[in-house]
């Protein structure tokens, strides 16, 4: 939140404890503002009776109460309670849900959604709350001297920061201020340069010796507080596993009560620290406000003092962080993921690889014999099928032949009685009867040669060794032919060649006796060199694929003995080395190339 934001936000929540109301418009207004300090998505606020049950009473974003009413429960019952859920809420998917019970109220309860990979975290979370909690219960405390001061206090420290320019001066104003308010005995404010603190100012001090023991063990003090990257309070009653070797030689020189470090982050990193001293012991509302006042300073007195260098320095702090970050062991996956995305680009720009079209492919053969009908019949019988391996001279089909035969006696029994008839006629002198009588003689003998010639061609047989690429039992069983109808195809399954479709566009790539491999789709672990032979100079159409040119491919190895012509695949034709980047956005750049040329 810049600067004049956050300001606003502060005054915002000044008018609301200045006039505080009960009204659901009061309710609203402050729910809004705590969803803006809270950096939370959505909220509401609710009420709890015992006959009715829960009330929502004002909602921003949040229409229906039922996925949080489990957290608000927990929250009725225990001051506070959080969950995070792995379902959409209002408008917010996977929310960190919070939710707070205002102080001194038995039925009222605040619930903030917010986004759990954009949103504070869960402690600064319930502490920004806390702050504020008493805000709608002021007007059920008439007596002012019960009103939490903590939130004024860090009101009006963070509006003297702000009003300050220059950094020094915004550090003398920051202990200064500390020091009169929470009635401490010193404060100190150092920063965190090149791996080590400096202190930059000290309450009440304009200038101090940074070579005296003193100041040295003050150092220390922060430095232990930097490196842990922890706050730490010497002493203290709770269990502490944090090392306190400096703090307790600093408490115990000094004659402090107790010591306060206090770590300014940014980006999980701490850039300064802050040393309260007291002659007492801190309360918990102290340590809490002054832990809350930290985490809102920090980035303001960080762009202050990076504005106080000068330009160099400006750079060299940029300079800095972008290696601490590159070259530190936080966001390892991240950087991890980053320079392998680097050198992954690098390989694309500068590699080659292997460019292969990709077209496809089929097994074909020029000898190929077909076998027709001599005359019109009806298929008696099939002795062979498509896919067949055959000799020639195998039956491959057998016409019905009742017919001819039929045929075949009435042509004997005519040719039998042209022949009397002539012999009748010559031996009557009837010379021109018999002329006619012989030639109807030999029109039945040609006849009868017809009939007995169909009779020997009723069997096809197989002209040659092959394949059977075509005929179909079930489809010729019984069914009527036409003289000249092709019935069964026989190729020559060893003398095969490989035709290639290759689209319009890559036909510029390819050259006569180039190289590759082909993949059939009975067998695509099997991959067969070949090299182009030839190429029709013709382009024809292929369908949905445009047009295409054919090319034939001798295949190095030779025919296997399963493979049969018409068989398919995928055929890769080497067309050299290219750059990685050609190969993967080419296609791109020949498009954007045809359609933006003029």
């Amino acid at each position: 939140m810049a600067s004049m934001d956050f300001l606003t936000l502060i005054n915002d929540l000044k008018c609301l404890r200045q006039e505080p109301s009960s009204g659901p418009t009061f309710l609203l207004s402050f729910l809004n503002k705590l969803i803006i300090l809270c950096k939370a998505s959505a909220g509401a606020i609710l009420s709890f009776d015992s006959s009715s049950g829960w009330k929502m009473i004002v909602q921003s974003g949040l229409e229906d109460p039922g996925p949080i009413l489990p957290v608000v429960q927990r929250a009725y019952n225990s001051t506070q309670a959080f969950e995070k859920l792995d379902v959409t809420v209002g408008n917010v998917s996977r929310p960190l849900v919070v939710s707070l019970r205002l102080d001194g109220n038995s039925s009222l309860v605040v619930c903030l959604l917010a986004e759990r990979q954009n949103g504070l975290p869960i402690q600064e979370f319930l502490l920004r709350l806390q702050l504020v909690s008493d805000i709608p219960l002021l007007t059920q405390k008439p007596n002012t001297n019960d009103v939490n001061p903590a939130f004024d206090t860090i009101l009006a420290l963070l509006t003297k920061i702000v009003d300050q320019t220059e950094f020094q001066l915004s550090s003398m104003v920051l202990v200064n201020e500390i020091c009169s308010r929470f009635l401490c005995a010193r404060v100190s404010f150092g920063i965190n340069v090149k791996g080590y603190c400096e202190t930059v100012a000290i309450s009440h001090l304009e200038k101090f010796s940074k070579n005296t023991d003193a100041s040295l063990e003050l150092v220390g003090v922060m430095e232990e507080c930097s490196d842990q990257n922890a706050e730490i309070l010497y002493p203290s009653k709770s269990n502490n596993t944090l090392i306190t070797v400096c703090h307790e030689r600093y408490q115990r020189q000094q004659g402090m009560a107790q010591i306060l470090s206090l770590p300014l982050r940014l980006e999980d990193r701490v850039w300064a620290v802050l040393v309260v001293e007291s002659l007492k012991e801190l309360t918990q509302k102290e340590v809490l406000t002054l832990r809350f006042f930290t985490n809102q300073i920090s980035q303001i007195m960080k762009n202050q003092y990076q504005n106080s260098l000068g330009i160099h320095r400006r750079i060299a702090f940029k300079i800095r962080d972008w290696a601490s970050f590159w070259l530190g062991v936080e966001k390892t996956f991240t950087k991890l993921l980053i320079l392998v995305f680097s050198l992954l680009t690098l390989y694309i720009c500068t590699g080659t690889w292997d460019y292969k079209i990709e077209v496809s492919a089929q097994l074909v053969t020029d000898e190929v014999n077909f076998v027709s009908a001599p005359y019109d019949g009806i298929v008696f019988s099939v002795a062979a099928k498509a896919g067949d391996l055959v000799k020639k001279g195998d039956v491959l089909l057998t016409l019905d032949t009742q017919d001819l035969f039929l045929r075949q006696a009435e042509s004997e029994a005519e040719v039998t009685r042209y022949m009397r008839e002539t012999q009748k006629a010559r031996a009557d002198g009837r010379l021109a009867d018999m002329n006619i009588a012989q030639a109807r003689l030999e029109q039945a003998q040609a006849e009868l040669y017809r009939i007995n010639y169909y009779i020997s061609m009723a069997t096809l047989k197989a002209p040659r060794d092959g394949v059977i690429i075509q005929g179909d039992t079930k489809n010729l069983l019984g069914a009527p032919v036409t003289k000249g109808t092709s019935i069964f195809q026989i190729a020559n399954p060893v003398d095969l060649y490989a035709e290639l479709k290759v689209p319009e566009r890559d036909i510029s790539r390819i050259q006569i006796g180039g190289v590759g491999q082909i993949a059939l789709i009975s067998n695509p672990s099997q991959k067969y060199d070949f090299e182009i032979e030839n190429l029709i100079p013709v382009a024809t159409v292929d369908g949905s694929n445009g047009n295409i040119f054919l090319l034939k491919a001798r295949l190095k190895a030779g025919a296997e003995s399963w493979w049969r012509p018409g068989m398919s695949g995928t055929a890769k034709i080497d067309a050299g080395r290219q750059n990685i980047l050609w190969i993967l956005t080419h296609r791109i750049q020949d498009t954007l190339s045809l359609y933006l040329w003029w």
